[in-house]
Formats: C-alpha cells, structure tokens, sequence
C-alpha cells in the first residue's frame, strides 16, 4: 500500500507556482522528490526564483516552467505539449 502513496520521481503540475500557495505546494512537493513542472502567467523572475530555491532543496529533480493562461486552450495544449517533450509523459499529480 506504501507504494501507492509513494511521490518520489513522480511529475506534479503546479498552476500558478509562482505565487504563494502555488510556490509552497512546489516546496513542499520538492521536499518529497516530486518532479515539477511549473505554471505562471506574468512573473517570470519570481518563477525563475523559485525554481533556484527548490533546485538548492533537491537538486536532482526535473523542473520544468511554462509560461500559461488556464483560460486559453492554446496555452493549455502548448504547455502539455512542452511537459510531454521535456518530462516523457504527462503529469500523475494536479
């Protein structure tokens, strides 16, 4: 049953990671051995930011960011399309 519960090397997908809920869940996550790929809308040096902090708490995980609105459908197909080429496959935690 532990592997079940078990995140190590598995992918999150984080919206809105470079915000204050968003950011810690990626701490958080990080901390576990999450790999992450990442969402923001506007503030690229504060995503940038963060990926240098959890990169200094895990340094072997696999970070990747997208720049994205959730309210475009473009946006969504782009990101999911950047996650499968630099991760191999889609996310197992939203």
């Amino acid at each position: 049953m532990s592997e079940l519960n078990d995140i190590k090397g598995r992918l999150a997908l984080i919206t809105g990671a470079s915000g204050g809920i968003g950011a810690a869940c990626a701490r958080q996550l990080a901390l576990k051995g999450t790999n992450l790929a990442l969402t923001y809308m506007s503030s690229l040096s504060a995503i940038e930011s963060l990926v240098t902090d959890l990169h200094t708490l895990s340094p072997n995980l696999k970070i990747s960011i997208h720049k994205v609105d959730v309210g475009k459908k473009e946006d969504i197909d782009q990101m999911f399309s950047e996650i499968d080429a630099q991760h191999g496959h889609r996310p197992d935690i939203l």
